[in-house]
């Protein structure tokens, strides 16, 4: 069945399946103005089916870079950062994924706090 993916407002797609929802995917803009992957969901029945993908080439082409952070969940609390950016193995695998397809780029992984943290 098709995947319809739809903006919802302001950084923010959800992907739907016959009207019901089975993905949602978050955006954070930063005060340089650069555009954060911030959340990324998709329901456990419909994973490995190419949705996130999906959501994350809406994002692109919507955005046009999508940044994606390489810092980890302690390095968000440390700087009292509440957002989502970090990635879980799940995400991290995802990531990688897509870099070697060129559905993202290399250069867009950058830690917000910057790169010499840690």
């Amino acid at each position: 069945m098709a995947i319809v993916i739809k903006s919802t407002g302001i950084d923010s797609f959800e992907a739907f399946e016959n009207d019901n929802k089975v993905g949602n995917l978050d955006i954070m803009s930063d005060d340089n103005g650069l555009n954060w992957l911030n959340g990324i969901e998709v329901n456990i029945s419909h994973r490995r089916k190419g949705i996130a993908t999906k959501l994350i080439k809406r994002a692109i082409k919507e955005y046009g870079a999508v940044y994606v952070s390489t810092a980890s969940q302690t390095q968000h609390d440390d700087n009292n950062d509440d957002s989502a950016r970090y990635l879980c193995d799940d995400g991290a695998d995802l990531v990688n994924k897509l870099i070697e397809r060129k559905v993202l780029k290399k250069k867009w992984m950058k830690n917000p706090f910057g790169e010499n943290m840690y």
